[in-house]
């Protein structure tokens, strides 16, 4: 993390935090960092349009429903050629049905308002787009993200 740190010319807490999903990266850092990591251009373009493209996503329309730490996993979903997900009591998120998310929302959130519920739930419905989005794959390898409930 030092030399990583270094290579941006910021702090090691600040590369944990990317490491960690806690804060975004932006482009100047993952130049910085590829070419402290001798990536090849492809990579290096293709990291830097996924930083581009993560800064500022559709979700930023739902204002506080996608917690910060969330937006990582959502960004990360609309780049996605395939999401493996294995939950054993719940259908997964992505694949439930808007009746299924009210409930589940409403029994798991009993705090939450008619409101609360009805936001998240839009958010999911339109997560739920990529399912069936038709375009090329953002990599030329596949971008594979893992959910595990």
């Amino acid at each position: 993390m030092k030399t990583a740190g270094a290579a941006a010319e910021c702090s090691t807490v600040k590369i944990w935090r990317i490491e960690s999903g806690l804060s975004r990266v932006r482009t100047p850092d993952v130049r910085a960092l590829c070419d402290a990591y001798q990536a090849s251009p492809e990579l290096t373009e293709t990291l830097v349009s996924l930083a581009r493209q993560t800064a500022d996503g559709w979700w930023q329309a739902y204002g506080d429903t996608v917690p910060d730490w969330f937006e990582l996993c959502v960004s990360m979903e609309e780049h996605a050629d395939h999401i493996r997900h294995y939950d054993g009591k719940l259908v997964p998120g992505l694949l439930q049905t808007r009746r299924y998310m009210e409930e589940v929302m409403r029994i798991g959130r009993p705090g939450w308002s008619d409101e609360d519920c009805e936001r998240r739930v839009e958010l999911r419905l339109e997560r739920q787009r990529l399912l069936t989005r038709r375009r090329p794959a953002a990599f030329p390898s596949q971008l594979m993200l893992d959910v595990v409930a």
